[in-house]
């Protein structure tokens, strides 16, 4: 038997989506590493129905911070107009960004806050 039928009789084993859950006015959300479905050029999406957030994996490597700050707020403001939650996404990440180099030499630390 020659290693390339080896290789096609082997399956492969998909590796498991990074997955996290958290909670937001008493209901469960999920966030996943993965490409939305069906939507193969969005970098996240937020189905409310589902309480899912999607992340792509490419986008993970790119604007973090402005994806995952453009999905919350739609999932904490829903519906909610694009035109405000670009505004809000930018406002933050220029907050963080400028915090980070004036205050923390260009580093930003992630901690574990606790709204009151």
């Amino acid at each position: 038997m020659s290693k390339q039928s080896v290789r096609k009789s082997v399956k492969r084993r998909r590796k498991p989506v990074p997955t996290m859950r958290f909670k937001l006015d008493g209901q469960w959300w999920r966030v996943r590493v993965e490409r939305p479905p069906d939507k193969e050029k969005l970098d996240g999406l937020c189905h409310y129905k589902r309480r899912t957030i999607w992340l792509s994996p490419k986008a993970v490597e790119g604007d973090l911070l402005g994806i995952v700050t453009h999905e919350l707020t739609h999932a904490c403001i829903a519906p909610t107009d694009e035109t405000h939650v670009r505004d809000l996404e930018r406002l933050v990440c220029c907050v963080v960004r400028w915090a980070a180099t004036r205050c923390n030499d260009g580093k930003i630390s992630i901690g574990r806050h606790k709204a009151a």
